[in-house]
């Protein structure tokens, strides 16, 4: 006697086929005694799932739905007896084997334990492999993910997009919605996996991590921005921290009026945890009165290597060295501005403790020079103001800069003050993009226009529509920007305010907007455009019956159809013996009362006139019959 499985061999197989090899070279054997018993449950010819070829019977365990699991022992009995008439000997043997056990294992290739990530679409990758080579059952793959030592998110696969599964490379990939956020701490623990063989998971595999998606902080600017000091040579400070992994020092770099800086010069350190401090002394660096000095600092963090590029910034700010010169600041029309003001002129305030000399004072407009003795330029209580003699023009860019200006000891002004600014006496413009005709078939037709003004650009907020005279403004509309044009596309969807235009009406749509100067009103511009809701017109031919016999009285039968207004059509007309007697392409009409191309004088293609009687007729439009009905000749 043989068998399979082998005694005490573990199978890779929750369901093994168990064979047994016999026979009896005396008497033979008796097949209505054969069976096989497995954990003591007997299975002969009349099972199902027993089979005998004579010298072999097996047992197949999955024709039943029998499954055991991992670690599952198996006792299997063979009884049989032979032909032997006066006392048949039995055969009786039994064996054992087992299902093999040892569940997956997981382990985590990304990220690694107490990492620190930058990454801002961080995902987490398992590696997660069965050993003994059985197929790991997806659906029982469940993982645990907490954030911030909260209550854990529990994933299983199949059951959210969150996990994905790759079975021929054994990865498992968790990719996070909402996304892991900044300052998060993150504990994902891989809790449960099965094999085919219902092994469970061997152990619990857990990672946490941290997330960092931010650069640092920067406060406490010393001197402040835009801040005036008395003295050439002030320290200049700044607070900087990152709470999460810290700023690295390799990485600092203070560019003081465009000369870098790092912790290695001895002009620069840290005067605390957080405080960076720059010594212009120490550097050599002395300013003049009334210079701006500009000042940044660029640092990045420290997330773990490979886990993204670190989080970086740089901060600008900017302060001034009080001057012994006058000080002089814009006052209208500011740097980068739009004016819409026929009479715009310039004013300036200089002022010094010591008091301006008018006489030194040197105002360049478009490239030319004034002084106080021009016309154009005045001084009076330490407004310096200026009106050309020719108003400034539409689109034009008016450069302005003060070359000079002296206190009355003689102290000049530190540094020229130069800026532009840009006039605009032009309303923004419009295009109607919906519909692109006059004519339109949709009782819901979406009306999109676009507005652009490339000066100083639309004001969203001024964008108002009339449709019909009914007004709707910013919450009943859909305002799409467009840099490119420095406006935007207004899209009016009728259905949204439950408006439906009735077939045959004008619909006429107001819209108006307004620019964004900074002096003087904006300008504002408004027009229409209108377009037709196409008429609904029912098949008809009339009169009918028609009479062509010469008396100019219905001599023609006219043939209405749905969207004459906007297609044409073919006529067809037949005899009741369903012979074409007449064929005739109809153009689109331009109103109801265009009988011409759309009638039917009684004759034939050959323009000989037809019997008298019933005829019928067809209006086809791309291969589709749209209208047909019977028409009738009289004389």
């Amino acid at each position: 006697m043989g068998y399979t499985p082998s005694a005490g061999e573990a199978i890779a197989d929750g369901a093994p086929e168990i064979c047994i090899d016999i026979e009896d070279t005396m008497s033979g054997i008796d097949d209505a005694t054969i069976a096989i018993i497995v954990n003591g449950v007997e299975y002969d010819l009349d099972s199902l799932g027993f089979t005998w070829n004579g010298s072999q019977m097996c047992f197949y365990p999955e024709s039943l739905g029998i499954w055991w699991n991992g670690g599952d022992i198996i006792e299997v009995c063979a009884s049989a007896f032979d032909l032997n008439c006066d006392c048949p000997n039995e055969l009786d043997s039994c064996w054992s084997f087992l299902i093999a056990s040892g569940g997956p294992v997981a382990s985590f290739a990304r990220p690694e334990p107490d990492i620190v990530s930058a990454c801002v679409e961080e995902s987490v990758v398992i590696m997660l492999y069965d050993p003994q080579e059985d197929n790991i059952v997806d659906t029982t793959i469940t993982l645990s993910v907490s954030r911030n030592g909260g209550i854990p998110e529990v994933l299983i696969q199949g059951g959210t997009s969150q996990l994905r599964w790759f079975e021929n490379d054994s990865i498992l990939i968790l990719n996070p919605s909402p996304p892991f956020a900044n300052g998060d701490t993150l504990d994902v623990c891989i809790t449960v996996a099965e094999d085919t063989l219902g092994n469970e998971l061997e152990d619990s595999v857990c990672v946490r991590f941290a997330m960092d998606l931010s650069a640092y902080e920067a406060f406490g600017h010393q001197p402040s921005n835009l801040d005036s000091v008395n003295t050439r040579t002030p320290d200049i400070s700044i607070i900087a921290v990152d709470s999460i992994t810290g700023i690295v020092d390799s990485s600092v770099i203070f560019i003081v009026d465009g000369n870098e800086y790092t912790l290695d010069s001895s002009s620069l350190w840290w005067g605390n945890d957080s405080t960076l401090v720059f010594s212009p002394e120490s550097a050599g660096v002395y300013w003049n009165g009334g210079y701006c000095v500009v000042c940044s600092l660029y640092a990045h963090d420290q997330p773990t290597v490979g886990y993204c590029e670190p989080n970086d910034s740089t901060v600008w700010w900017m302060f001034y060295i009080a001057s012994g010169g006058p000080s002089a600041d814009i006052a209208r029309p500011l740097e980068n501005t739009f004016s819409s003001c026929v009479d715009e002129h310039i004013i300036m305030i200089i002022q010094d403790t010591d008091g301006v000399d008018p006489t030194s004072i040197i105002l360049q407009v478009e490239g030319i020079s004034y002084t106080v003795d021009s016309t154009q330029l005045g001084f009076s209580n330490d407004s310096l103001y200026f009106y050309p003699t020719i108003p400034f023009a539409n689109e034009d860019t008016i450069n302005v800069i003060l070359a000079a200006a002296n206190d009355v000891l003689g102290n000049p002004i530190d540094a020229t003050i130069d800026w532009s600014f840009i006039m605009d006496m032009t309303a923004p413009w419009t295009t109607l993009d919906e519909p692109m005709g006059e004519m339109v078939r949709d009782r819901e037709q979406d009306i999109a226009i676009t507005i652009g003004d490339e000066l100083a650009g639309v004001d969203a907020a001024s964008v108002r529509i009339w449709v019909n005279e009914i007004e709707y403004d910013g919450t009943n509309f859909i305002w799409t920007e467009n840099t490119g044009i420095r406006g935007g596309t207004v899209l009016f969807v009728p259905e949204n305010v439950g408006v439906k235009f009735p077939p045959g009406d004008s619909v006429c749509v107001v819209i108006s907007a307004t620019d964004e100067v900074d002096y003087c009103a904006d300008n504002e511009y408004d027009t229409t455009y209108c377009f037709m809701i196409e008429p609904e017109v029912a098949c008809l031919a009339h009169p009918n019956p028609f009479t062509p016999n010469g008396d100019a009285i219905n001599r023609f039968a006219v043939f209405d159809y749905p969207y004459m207004l906007s297609e044409g059509a073919t006529l067809k007309i037949y005899n009741l013996r369903n012979v074409l007697v007449y064929e005739e392409k109809l153009e689109k009409v331009e109103n109801i009362r265009q009988f011409d191309d759309r009638n039917w004088d009684g004759k034939d293609n050959d323009g000989k006139p037809l019997a008298t009687g019933l005829y019928i007729w067809m209006i086809i439009r791309n291969g589709e019959v749209v209208c047909n009905g019977t028409i009738v000749i009289a004389r």
